[in-house]
């Protein structure tokens, strides 16, 4: 991190440009490797910022950084101030969201989709995108997504419609998505489309892609 000085005043603080102005001749100066020495940084007024440890954070208080000049040397300083309202929320948050994912890791999948269960959104809701366990989608919930409707093969259901773990509702013919594991497995007789062809599974428990192994088009 480097510092622009110009008038013993801090102009700017990030890293170093790819060209800047020699000081004293006004002249462009560009290193032709890309890497800059301290005296030519220091010719175009960019000096090293001299970086400091962050004071350890308490129940109450945490810092924020800054720039400052101190003898002429740009200097990292740290200045301490009371967490905010939403700070302390975030942090109450991702405690209690690392909390529910531990304790549904230790659930059965028939107890898992119960929990979850209790606060899925209403069925054919658009899919949001679930950023853990704790409000992930239970076996059997239904969305709507990219004009379709999909129901989840699998319990603590994170991934998106059409990728994996979810099936296509209301088609004949819904299009094959990869089976998340044998949970969530293709019987024998089910039917798909895939590639624009029809398939009908010829084997139990198939989690092969059409075309591969275990399907015939018809």
């Amino acid at each position: 991190m480097y510092a622009l000085i110009l008038n013993d005043t801090i102009q700017s603080v990030g890293s170093l440009p790819r060209a800047a102005r020699h000081i004293d001749t006004g002249q462009w100066v560009m290193p032709p490797d890309g890497v800059w020495t301290a005296e030519q940084a220091e010719a175009c007024g960019y000096f090293y910022v001299v970086p400091a440890v962050k004071p350890p954070d308490s129940a109450t208080d945490t810092s924020d950084s800054s720039v400052e000049l101190v003898d002429g040397v740009p200097m990292q300083v740290w200045t301490s101030r009371p967490w905010t309202e939403d700070e302390l929320k975030a942090q109450r948050v991702a405690v209690l969201q690392m909390e529910q994912a531990a304790a549904l890791a230790a659930l059965t999948p028939e107890q898992t989709d119960a929990l979850l269960g209790e606060t899925a959104p209403p069925a054919g809701e658009p899919w949001r995108q679930p950023t853990g366990a704790y409000d992930s989608y239970p076996t059997g919930a239904q969305v709507t997504h990219v004009d379709k409707t999909w129901e989840s093969t699998v319990t603590a259901n994170v991934w998106e419609p059409g990728v994996s773990g979810w099936r296509e509702t209301g088609s004949e013919w819904p299009d094959w998505v990869q089976p998340a594991g044998a949970e969530d497995a293709y019987p024998q007789g089910a039917k798909v489309t895939h590639n624009e062809v029809r398939w009908v599974s010829e084997v139990p428990s198939n989690v092969w892609e059409p075309g591969v192994y275990g399907w015939v088009s018809v």
